[in-house]
């Protein structure tokens, strides 16, 4: 279990591969993830490399559920 606070940082695509290094190291390989909480369409990493994060519901993606609540905007117009 690990919390990724900035994606830009440690992206979650790098983190599949660096887990999947180290399983290999063991002959195990990893067959599954789990995101709790929403993160930005920018964090997803490409679907045709990375076809198990397809399997994130549209509801964790945070510019998703804003469209839905009725805001619009991107996180890029959040400001700290």
């Amino acid at each position: 279990s690990m919390n990724l606070a900035n994606y830009r940082v440690t992206p979650p695509a790098a983190v599949w591969d660096r887990v999947a290094a180290e399983a290999a190291r063991y002959g195990a390989t990893p067959v599954d993830h789990e995101i709790v909480g929403l993160m930005p369409a920018a964090a997803l990493p490409p679907l045709d490399r990375y076809p198990q994060f397809a399997a994130i519901a549209r509801t964790q993606v945070l510019e998703d559920r804003l469209q839905v609540s009725g805001v619009r905007c991107q996180v890029s117009d959040i400001k700290r």
